[in-house]
């Protein structure tokens, strides 16, 4: 058993991200092969709308350990241990996807276009660059996060104008509102200039997860917030019939950076961390071994829907979308989970996961 002082409401926070990549993976990988006219894509759209939450999580999580550690960690031993681990596993997952790309689409069929491919990564690595960028800062705001005062102005600063403006904007872009208005037009150009970009607005998420684990949030406060979650939630939800409805694809109010996804996202990590407490001793070893291998998880889940889907031809509209990716996403999180502990018990293999 792991030590009581282990903070398990961060495992199970790990372990809902994990599988809620996956419905997000399972749901948007059709998406892009049908018609947005039909039931299909709807429902696919409904569940993706509903999952861009987990990835702003994860770094939330990064957050409150890595800021809210005692640990002095050097800026040597951040590049060398941590910075070096994400560099060693892209590698390694890059060049396997690549290779899994070739042979499944016979693509990449000279060493430029391969070299690229590599490069860039698979469809879900763009997070190991993200998240290495994020990692980068953690030097700088360290001596932040000792001062709550700096802290909670930096939240502040972030949600502010890398959430709340930008998505005020996207929601004038969206809805056209924007080419009524001379003064609108300017308005949105002058918000672009002090848009955040990635990994800064992601650094948001990260110390936002930090604050929020400190327990500086009251009761009131509390209540507020989860209600807010709950009206974001019911908003991502009804997304996909906003657009039905309208005829305007507004599913981007729903992006990562937007404030109804920060909102959610928020309100459920504290809410896990005030109401989620266990006291069994195994169900306390299923959870940290489950938490242990979702970084392996994420990393492989992306081949096995590939694989599911072709050859096997099992993918999330083989029957009623709604149902299906709920299946589809529970066999993969199953096979991930099984491929992953079997790789771990590999000692060559098991420093790349």
């Amino acid at each position: 058993m792991e030590n009581d002082s282990r903070k398990y409401y961060l495992d199970m926070l790990r372990i809902l991200a994990s599988f809620t990549v996956i419905v997000l993976h399972v749901s948007s990988t059709y998406m892009d092969k049908l018609d947005s006219a039909t039931r299909e894509y709807f429902w696919l759209s409904q569940w993706n709308c509903i999952t861009h939450w987990a990835v702003g999580m994860f770094v939330m999580i990064s957050g409150a350990l890595f800021l809210g550690s005692n640990k002095n960690v050097s800026i040597q031993r951040l590049y060398k241990h941590n910075i070096g681990h994400i560099l060693k596993c892209f590698i390694l997952w890059s060049l396997g996807y690549t290779l899994l790309t070739v042979f499944t689409n016979g693509q990449k069929d000279n060493m430029e276009s391969f070299l690229t491919e590599f490069i860039k990564g698979h469809y879900h690595m763009w997070f190991l660059y993200m998240i290495i960028g994020v990692y980068m800062m953690i030097p700088l705001i360290k001596p932040v996060a000792k001062d709550m005062v700096l802290t909670r102005y930096f939240c502040f600063f972030i949600v502010i104008f890398g959430f709340l403006i930008p998505s005020i904007d996207d929601f004038l872009r969206g809805f056209g509102i924007l080419d009524k208005s001379i003064l609108l037009v300017q308005f949105s150009k002058s918000i672009e200039t002090l848009r955040l970009k990635m990994p800064t607005s992601y650094l948001g998420y990260f110390v936002i997860g930090y604050y929020l684990s400190k327990g500086f949030v009251k009761e009131k406060s509390r209540m507020l917030l989860y209600l807010g979650g709950i009206i974001s939630f019911f908003m991502l939800l009804g997304l996909p019939f906003l657009t039905k409805i309208t005829g305007i694809n507004i599913t981007f109010v729903g992006s990562d950076f937007s404030i109804i996804t920060l909102l959610f996202s928020s309100s459920l990590f504290v809410w896990m961390k005030e109401n989620f407490k266990i006291e069994s001793d195994k169900l306390k070893n299923c959870i940290y071994l489950l938490s242990s291998v979702s970084f392996g998880v994420y990393l492989i889940h992306a081949a096995v829907i590939e694989i599911l889907d072709h050859p096997l031809g099992i993918n999330a509209v083989m029957i009623h979308p709604f149902a299906g990716v709920v299946l589809v996403s529970i066999l993969v999180a199953g096979i991930a989970f099984i491929s992953i502990s079997i790789m771990k018990k590999i000692p060559i293999i098991r420093d790349f996961i």
